[in-house]
């Protein structure tokens, strides 16, 4: 199915019932709405708030109660502008998207997603920016678990065909389209069989889409091509350590891993030491552990550059993000908070580009930065959404657009190039 769309963009919504299309624009004080099946007829309805303030916040609660109903806003992308959003969504089961990928043509948006409050549900949903369709891909109900709550916590595309989905400890392998799932990793936190805790640890792949970081129970790391097949695995059950952050590099050729003892974690950071935490990098090929620090202060995520040459991490509380010589362990860089001199920067999160050009800071307003010389090229902001407050950050493997989603459910693509 083809769809024309107007050149300044439009709300989609299309099922088996066929395609509606949803339009608001705000004039003033007046909100205008248009709606209809054909672009050609649409009817118009004109509303008139008390002021422009009312006006705004009128319009961005329509439109975010508008796409929970399944309206797409879809604009033709090389109509947009650099630094334009091309594209705006919410699925109607989640509060929040933690959790997203695009696939690696492009055209697929994974969203994971759960129900609140209290209930074991959880969705795995393939959202097709070409026909604003979206297919409900995997569904998961929670029954496996004897948590008295679920939470998603990933969904990423492994190739084209395939996507992991972790709903607390359990990743699964799903098959795209069939929907036909597998495990291929699941532990249990609060030491049941495993000293993970999985709100901090949780599955990432690398820039190509070719190898996933999986958990699983005894404390093991285990790093999966596409096809589910496992090449490399690193028990930490003997270890004095937890791990309590760990990722696979864009690279795909390096795991780095944030081991602490939470006894001593949090004492005076003069006094921290090896024996109380170390970042550690494995090579995935040869298993072997080729470097190892102690940085100065509790970190919450790490991560290696693109080039493999530094690990990038978020300190406690959110502050970061802070770059370490991989081999070293020399402090490099870091980001001063703007308006504190008592903390740094607030960035939960990052994101790199496919070709590692490019780095996403999930800061207030987002930023974009050259990665290599990590100046900021642009800060990304959308008048148009309830809350951007950023919760994921992803690119596209062709370096042209960024999405994220935030903290209130929405998910926003912006054209890079």
């Amino acid at each position: 199915m083809s769809l024309s769309l107007p050149t300044e963009g439009i709300y989609v919504r299309a099922n088996a019932k066929g395609v509606r299309y949803w339009q608001l624009e705000r004039d003033g004080a007046n909100l205008i709405t248009a709606t209809g099946t054909s672009l050609q007829k649409l009817k118009s309805k004109t509303q008139t708030l008390p002021n422009e303030h009312e006006a705004r916040r009128s319009a961005i609660k329509t439109r975010h109660k508008k796409m929970r109903e399944g309206y797409v806003f879809l604009r033709p992308f090389v109509e947009a502008g650099v630094g334009e959003v091309f594209f705006r969504c919410s699925l109607p089961h989640s509060q929040q998207h933690d959790y997203l990928d695009v696939s690696p043509s492009g055209r697929y948006l994974l969203v994971a997603s759960e129900q609140r409050p209290m209930n074991h549900n959880a969705w795995l949903h393939l959202v097709d920016q070409e026909t604003a369709t979206t297919t409900e891909l995997f569904h998961d109900d929670g029954s496996w678990t004897s948590s008295s709550q679920t939470f998603t916590h990933r969904a990423q595309f492994l190739g084209e065909d395939a996507a992991l989905f972790t709903v607390n400890g359990r990743t699964w392998r799903v098959e795209i389209p069939t929907g036909k799932a597998s495990v291929v990793s699941s532990f249990q936190d609060n030491s049941y069989n495993a000293r993970f805790n999985d709100h901090r640890v949780w599955p990432s792949r690398d820039a190509h889409y070719k190898r996933a970081l999986v958990f699983e129970q005894g404390d093991v790391l285990r790093v999966i091509e596409a096809s589910g097949q496992a090449i490399f695995e690193l028990s930490l059950s003997s270890e004095a350590l937890e791990c309590l952050a760990a990722s696979l590099s864009p690279s795909g050729r390096y795991v780095v891993g944030y081991l602490a003892n939470t006894d001593l974690l949090y004492q005076e950071e003069s006094t921290m030491s090896a024996q109380t935490h170390e970042v550690r990098v494995w090579d995935v090929e040869s298993g072997k552990q080729v470097s190892c620090f102690s940085p100065d202060y509790p970190l919450s995520r790490v991560g290696l550059t693109p080039d493999d040459r530094q690990v990038i991490a978020v300190r406690d509380y959110a502050q970061g993000p802070v770059f370490f010589d991989a081999e070293s362990g020399k402090q490099i860089r870091f980001f001063d908070d703007p308006y504190s001199d008592d903390r740094w920067q607030t960035c939960p999160g990052w994101s790199y580009s496919a070709d590692g050009t490019l780095l996403a800071l999930a800061t207030d307003p987002l930023q974009l930065l050259d990665a290599k010389e990590l100046q900021v090229l642009r800060q990304l902001q959308d008048p148009e959404s309830f809350d951007m407050s950023v919760r994921s950050l992803t690119f596209s493997s062709d370096n042209r657009s960024l999405y994220l989603g935030t903290t209130f459910g929405e998910i926003v693509g912006w054209r890079l190039r």
